[in-house]
């Protein structure tokens, strides 16, 4: 790859940031999850993060799961359709 100017340089650096951030997102919800999920149930758990797991059962470990596979599918179909649209021979 061969950068032109320092702007080149700079949106090729976020540009990898930006996705790193993106693929890590949903792991990083699981381990949050996945440490409080004793407290997901008190009060304050639910006013402070309950749309990361709303309406999903709290007691279960396996339930909790669902909204980071969701967002790891949503992921990879992304990923697809990019790749698909990229090289329209596939």
């Amino acid at each position: 790859m061969v950068w032109k100017t320092s702007s080149d340089r700079f949106a090729s650096v976020l540009s990898l940031i930006l996705l790193g951030l993106v693929f890590s997102f949903p792991f990083i919800t699981w381990s949050f999850l996945w440490r409080k999920a004793e407290f997901l149930n008190q009060q304050e758990s639910l006013d402070k993060y309950g749309s990361t797991y709303n309406e999903i059962r709290t007691n279960s470990k396996a339930a909790l799961m669902y909204n980071v596979l969701y967002m790891l599918r949503r992921l990879w179909i992304t990923g697809i359709v990019i790749l698909i649209k990229k090289d329209s021979y596939l």
